[in-house]
């Protein structure tokens, strides 16, 4: 039995390494690059202007959702043969539990060490980052995450509704943490764990474990069966996300509607009904900011700001989904090939390129749609209903006395632009169906990244970092248009594109970097050329996705 689990584990850190690389990479590097970016436009920030607590909820949001799909990743299809292990239930379920649990806790550790070497000092566990409580909570919610899964099996509306308010009151207990006089006191770190937190934290934490070895008994047993109730919203939930119930005698005009229409059926529609669910749970938190900032002690400020940010913030949870939902959509589980009713569609790859650029647009679209009217604009005019016109007035003297107000357009073509470019970038390089290419362009690029950080803060000398980032900043530029002017040749010769999407392309690659070569607040050409060229990598996915389909298709 221990040589079992033993190959269970190095199967899992095998599967889970890159990703969780990958997304401590991520969470370290970008702020890494913020700051540095920062201090090279605006030069060293005042003493007391950088408050790490502002960020420290985004940080856990963002973390924890990284790290629990990088074990969710890792344990795809392990229900085929975990049943079937010559072990225990109360074995096999612990097991599932811990080394996810583990993983969780070591990789947000590690993080968090990161940070204290390269942004904190040494107060920072009991001035403004806790570190103890969050990971306890994470640790209990995760495994409340594991009996709620596998008791769901069973699935009925009243267990549905048990686990959401179990899940809400786990999390109003964690926020309540940070309010320890109450939500009309000023908001504190949980830098102190009281033993009576502990104790409650532990005692969810067994009885959880307890129940979820029950239910994994039960459900490897197959005595889990869903309500009858379950069952018919079941069905009809099928046939709603499969496009089943809007299907008519009508038959596609052409093979390129009738493979957009198949494609989309079988991993877009999935996708977007994520984002509804995403952009549901933005919009109660948007209206509890809007419409509750005087009870919970905000000033006016932070209530015209906090829901731009949990909007930002549910719009990368977005980006997320898409990725992993499209990122799989052309391939089969194991990777090894191309979906069959893609790979023999009668179509051109041009046009099949074509059809699965037009469907990507059509994902971000509405996402960006969805976020921005569930999670604002609607929870905005709620709040106005309730406040009346005092918050609409308000709000706009604070707009009309903005100092910038081109930074209301810019903005958010400039979010739209980074959003889209994230998304198909990402996908054409998981679109190629090769694993270890794209491993290794993954961890070239982030290793590259990480070895000039290390050498501009380590290695160079104060005098002579300016010039390093300098260089570094004209070679990112160079590799970003030689790489999109590559990309684009190749394809054309290729023929997966025509010349007027090259001549759209360099339409573009003229006018964005010279609309916003101003509105960069640098007196640093250099500077503003590198993200001026940034710009360039939206339309380079309209190059890479032709080529990585194309390659795919025929490998």
């Amino acid at each position: 039995m221990t040589h079992m689990f033993y190959v269970v584990t190095q199967t899992f850190v095998k599967r889970a390494w890159w990703g969780a690389f990958l997304g401590v990479s991520l969470l370290v590097l970008g702020p890494l690059a913020l700051r540095g970016l920062i201090l090279l436009v605006e030069g060293p920030i005042e003493s007391g202007a950088f408050r790490p607590f502002s960020f420290h909820f985004a940080f856990l949001a963002t973390s924890w959702l990284v790290f629990i799909s990088v074990c969710l990743q890792a344990l795809q299809g392990v229900k085929k043969f975990i049943f079937g292990l010559p072990l225990p239930s109360a074995s096999i379920a612990s097991g599932l539990m811990f080394i996810t649990i583990g993983t969780v806790i070591i990789l947000s550790l590690i993080t968090n060490g990161l940070y204290r070497l390269v942004f904190f000092d040494e107060n920072w566990l009991s001035d403004y980052w806790p570190v103890l409580g969050p990971t306890l909570f994470i640790a209990t919610l995760m495994m409340v995450g594991h009996c709620a899964y596998w008791n769901l099996h069973a699935r009925g509306f009243g267990r549905l509704l048990f686990w959401i308010g179990l899940i809400v009151a786990m999390f109003w207990w964690f926020i309540s943490r940070y309010y320890p006089h109450g939500f009309s006191e000023k908001i504190v770190p949980w830098s102190n764990v009281t033993l009576s937190e502990f104790v409650i934290l532990q005692l969810v934490f067994v009885v959880a474990w307890v129940y979820g070895i029950v239910s994994f008994a039960r459900v490897r047993s197959s005595t889990a069966e869903p309500s009858l109730h379950w069952n018919r919203f079941e069905s009809w939930l099928n046939q709603l996300s499969s496009g089943a119930l809007n299907e008519t005698d009508d038959i596609p005009v052409s093979k390129s509607s009738a493979l957009a229409q198949l494609h989309w059926r079988d991993s877009c529609r999935r996708a977007i009904l994520l984002v509804l669910f995403l952009g549901s749970i933005a919009l109660i938190l948007n209206l509890v900011q809007f419409t509750y900032y005087n009870t919970l002690g905000m000033e006016n400020q932070t209530a015209n700001e906090s829901p731009m940010v949990v909007t930002m913030m549910f719009l990368f949870f977005s980006a997320i989904s898409l990725f992993l939902i499209l990122g799989e959509a052309l391939s089969t589980r194991n990777m090894v090939e191309m979906k069959g009713y893609l790979a023999i569609a009668p179509l051109s790859d041009q046009d099949f390129s074509a059809v699965l650029v037009r469907n990507l647009i059509k994902c971000v679209v509405l996402t960006v749609i969805v976020i921005a009217l569930l999670s604002f604009l609607v929870s905005y005019f709620i709040a106005a209903l309730y406040y009346g016109l005092d918050l609409v007035s308000s709000n706009w003297n604070w707009f009309v006395n903005h100092d910038s107000k081109v930074l209301f357009i810019a903005l958010p073509v400039l979010v739209l632009v980074g959003f889209w470019a994230g998304i198909a970038n990402t996908l054409s390089l998981f679109w190629t169906g090769h694993q270890r290419f794209t491993a290794g362009v993954l961890f070239t690029f982030f290793g590259l990244l990480f070895s000039g950080f290390i050498a501009g803060i380590v290695l160079i000398p104060e005098s002579m970092k300016t010039g390093f980032l300098h260089g570094s900043f004209l070679l990112l530029t160079f590799c970003i248009w030689s790489g999109t002017i590559i990309a684009y040749l190749n394809a054309h010769r290729k023929e997966l594109i025509n010349s007027t999407t090259i001549w759209a392309a360099v339409v573009f690659c003229l006018l964005m970097p010279l609309v916003f070569w101003g509105f960069w607040k640098t007196d640093q050409n250099i500077v503003r050329l590198f993200l001026s060229s940034v710009l360039v990598l939206a339309i380079t996915p309209f190059a890479t996705i032709p080529l990585a389909v194309s390659w795919n298709r025929h490998r």
